[in-house]
């Protein structure tokens, strides 16, 4: 993943990484277990 930043990745004129719409944890749901988590 260190090589990643330096180089313009391939998506044409969207740089996701200067705006996000959004901030914080992304809320998932275990497969077994189905319980909100933070990841």
């Amino acid at each position: 993943m260190a090589s990643f930043f330096g180089k313009k990745p391939d998506v044409g004129d969207v740089e996701f990484w200067n705006a996000p719409e959004r901030a914080g944890w992304l809320m998932k749901q275990g497969e077994y277990i189905k319980t909100w988590r933070r990841r």
